[in-house]
């Protein structure tokens, strides 16, 4: 790998990291507004299903970097380096990914790089 294959990994990975950042503030602003009608408006089912589809976009738009990378294993190790065991079980069920709830989360970004590369192979053909 050379010095011009990395930039383009870290600036992508850059570019996943804001799209990220992005719908974390929607999401919380949308949190923060809920919560604010929660007291009026019992119903908080909306706040999930917003965090639901930020997750479900995150996946997409790793699934959309990835098509386009040569060195796929490398962005999504970086893409999963900070994040809890918690976020990516979320991330998991709001895509309703089949990964293993009890496994390590070692294991279970391994699992979840077997079925990118799954998906990478499949719209490659």
């Amino acid at each position: 790998m050379n010095k011009r294959d990395v930039n383009k990994i870290l600036n992508r990975l850059n570019k996943l990291r804001g799209l990220i950042d992005e719908i974390d503030e929607i999401v919380e602003a949308d949190n923060s507004a809920s919560s604010k009608q929660e007291s009026t408006n019992p119903s908080a089912h909306s706040s999930k299903s917003l965090e639901n589809q930020s997750l479900q976009m995150a996946w997409t738009a790793l699934k959309k970097e990835l098509s386009r990378s040569q060195h796929p294993t490398v962005l999504i190790e970086q893409f999963f380096a900070d994040k809890t065991k918690k976020e990516i079980e979320g991330l998991a069920k709001a895509n309703a990914l089949p990964i293993d709830a009890k496994a390590a989360k070692k294991q279970q970004i391994s699992q979840l790089i077997q079925l990118l590369k799954v998906n990478r192979a499949i719209e490659g053909l």
